[in-house]
């Protein structure tokens, strides 16, 4: 059935060459075939055409992201939450959330403890993510005070009290800058 709907597709794309949802429609055929360099190359091609709903953006991080290609994934799930927060589409809520998991990951990755806390506090806002969002916050505030005890600037336990993480769900829906 895929090679069937494939033939379709290419058909539809010649037709239509500045349409990128053929495209994406001939990567999902591709996938279900296990071809998953083809189906990269559709949705690099359908992301350069224009991605108005970032489905082609999040399908190819995610793919990216099976791959073990991290570098390529994160810069493609910041798109995808740039163009979120631009259009101010809500989008898949579920799957912002997991783009701010990886994203606290890759940056814990890098060793961007500040950039890594600011998406982990974002996955802490939905309740399927909260419990890994806080396990990440706790394991940047681990790195953070290994990286300053080993600089000579240990913490205090009397500090503690003001680097802890407030994260109930009042402190989640206010203003940051209040």
């Amino acid at each position: 059935m895929p090679l069937m709907a494939m033939y379709f597709y290419k058909n539809a794309h010649t037709l239509r060459p500045n349409d990128g949802r053929f495209l994406r429609a001939l990567s999902d055929c591709y996938l279900e075939l296990n071809r998953v360099d083809e189906a990269k190359k559709c949705l690099k091609c359908a992301v350069s055409l224009g991605d108005n709903e970032g489905e082609s953006i999040l399908m190819l991080a995610k793919l990216h992201e099976h791959d073990k290609e991290h570098s390529e994934a994160a810069t493609l799930y910041t798109k995808y939450l740039a163009m979120v927060n631009a259009t101010g589409t809500a989008g898949d809520v579920a799957e912002q959330y997991h783009v701010h998991l990886f994203m606290a990951r890759h940056q814990i990755r890098q060793s961007n403890y500040k950039e890594a806390e600011v998406h982990a506090h974002q996955a802490c806002q939905y309740d399927a993510t909260r419990e890994k969002g806080k396990s990440l916050l706790r394991e940047i505030f681990k790195r953070r005070s290994s990286i300053d005890s080993s600089a000579g600037k240990g913490i205090a336990a009397a500090d503690l009290s003001a680097l802890e993480f407030d994260i109930s769900p009042i402190s989640l829906f206010q203003d940051p800058s209040q």
